[in-house]
């Protein structure tokens, strides 16, 4: 896992945009000043609780259609958000960022469409002076979307924060090619003496099989040891 300065700035970018499109719904479709206004969190519902409340079907079908595409302009706001702060720790999710941008930033311009065919719509159909402000965060959202593709060609690539894991192993002697830790271990126990007990046969073959279990020692030098103790190969396994 790293952390770079182009994916440090592109993340951000990332979840200003996704902030962006789900707080661009706050943006009035329709307002007549004091006297009332809709926006795209009014519409989710698909219906118009104020200026298209009663009426005929297509006006009820229109806010539908844009109380639709709001519900899916919160979704993709939302997981280019979530997807944006992955990104700066897991570069793979770049591309995937790239698209939810693209398609946050036409639902912007869905959005100031739909803003200025509720105005037409409404002023169409009653004498009353209205206006629209569904295209300021489409303003805002063009902004942050260029900033952020210039981001992912542009900004280094250098690395400012990197975590791995890494497994210790232990140094390996020029000479033999043998862990230097596995030749002290095996060194520590004691060839067997032609006097030995079975007992303490036993006991040796059990401490090079806990060697061989935690690595310190490989196959091969198990088996010397087997063969130094006596013991054959199909007796006393690893089990042991």
């Amino acid at each position: 896992m790293k952390i770079t300065i182009r994916n440090a700035i592109c993340g951000a970018l990332a979840v200003a945009l996704g902030v962006l499109t789900v707080a661009g719904l706050s943006a009035p479709l329709l307002s007549i000043g004091r006297g009332g206004s809709e926006n795209g969190f009014v519409l989710m519902d698909l219906m118009s609780p104020y200026f298209f409340s009663t009426g005929q079907i297509d006006y009820r079908l229109m806010t539908a259609i844009i109380g639709l595409l709001c519900n899916f302009q919160c979704a993709l706001g939302g997981l280019l958000l979530v997807t944006g702060l992955f990104s700066v720790i897991y570069d793979g999710l770049r591309g995937y960022v790239k698209k939810l941008a693209v398609a946050c930033l036409v639902f912007h311009m869905l959005y100031a469409v739909s803003g200025f065919v509720y105005l037409i719509v409404f002023l169409n159909a009653r004498d009353i002076d209205a206006y629209t402000l569904a295209y300021l965060p489409g303003i805002f959202a063009l902004l942050v979307f260029i900033a952020l593709f210039i981001c992912s060609a542009k900004v280094s690539e250098k690395t400012i924060l990197s975590a791995r894991l890494t497994v210790e192993r232990p140094p390996v002697s020029e000479e033999t090619g043998e862990s230097v830790a596995s030749g002290k271990a095996a060194a520590e126990l004691p060839a067997a003496a032609a006097g030995e007990s079975e007992e303490q046969k036993i006991r040796y073959l059990k401490e090079y099989a806990q060697l061989y279990r935690d690595g310190i020692i490989d196959e091969r030098e198990l088996a010397a040891a087997k063969k130094r103790l006596g013991v054959s190969e199909g007796e006393g396994g690893t089990e042991a």
